[in-house]
């Protein structure tokens, strides 16, 4: 019989595994677990900690830098007032939908 995993079951999992000792190898094959569905949640609950997407609003003062910090964690920097630009080079780099 298939498991079903959801955010909350997966987390339990990967606490319990960091917590056994035991590799993540070992904690699979102990606990009946495909390694690839562990890895899957795995990575699902690491992207969800960074998936705080969300909308600001913008003051530009003339001649100033607008910073924004992406996804990745990088930082993105354009000496402009024209908020314009920024999204041109955001739908350049693939970071925002055209």
């Amino acid at each position: 019989m298939k498991r079903r995993w959801n955010l909350q079951k997966a987390e339990r999992f990967l606490a319990d595994q960091l917590v056994s000792g035991q590799s993540k190898k070992e904690y699979c094959t102990s606990h009946g677990i495909s390694s690839g569905t562990f890895y899957y949640w795995q990575r699902r609950i690491e992207e969800s900690k960074h998936s705080d997407v969300g909308f600001v609003e913008l003051q530009v003062e003339e001649h100033k830098m607008i910073e924004v910090r992406l996804s990745s964690g990088q930082w993105l920097a354009v000496r402009s007032s024209d908020v314009g630009i920024l999204a041109d080079v955001l739908l350049k780099i693939g970071v925002a939908d055209g």
